[in-house]
């Protein structure tokens, strides 16, 4: 769920992200995203923002919940392309975890093409792809 509230050129956002696992059965995430955007012209846009995350262990397990921080900063450039929109979008990470020595660096790229089913429509057909890198190990490993 996304709540969004325009400010001139400036958007705040907070979205909200439950995850379900194991056959939609059982929540076991949650992430909560505040951002602040800003659009540069009608095609580009810089945001910053914040994510509180948690996930909840196996139920038996004995294990603790996983917390994470993570600060990120991003770009994205949206335009039309035949009678769709296509969308690129970079994301730079900075991800701190319960257990880890330090914060995590993470760079994503997505890209998105959305198509409406009819013209005027609010329904689309949506591709997309998203890589994720690794920029660090911050992972205390068994000595």
């Amino acid at each position: 769920m996304t709540l969004e509230q325009p400010i001139g050129r400036f958007r705040v956002s907070l979205e909200a992200q439950p995850r379900l696992r194991s056959n939609w059965t059982r929540f076991d995430e949650l992430q909560i995203r505040p951002a602040l955007t800003y659009e540069l012209n009608d095609h580009v846009s810089v945001a910053g923002g914040y994510l509180w995350g948690i996930e909840l262990p196996d139920p038996g397990s004995g294990e603790s919940p996983s917390y994470e921080n993570r600060l990120f900063q991003q770009v994205v450039a949206e335009h039309k392309l035949w009678r769709g929109n296509l969308t690129h979008q970079g994301r730079l990470e900075q991800r701190m975890f319960t257990d880890d020595n330090g914060p995590s660096w993470r760079g994503r790229y997505l890209v998105r093409y959305a198509l409406p089913f009819r013209k005027g429509s609010q329904w689309y057909w949506v591709v997309s792809n998203e890589l994720l890198l690794n920029l660090n190990n911050t992972r205390q490993e068994p000595g």
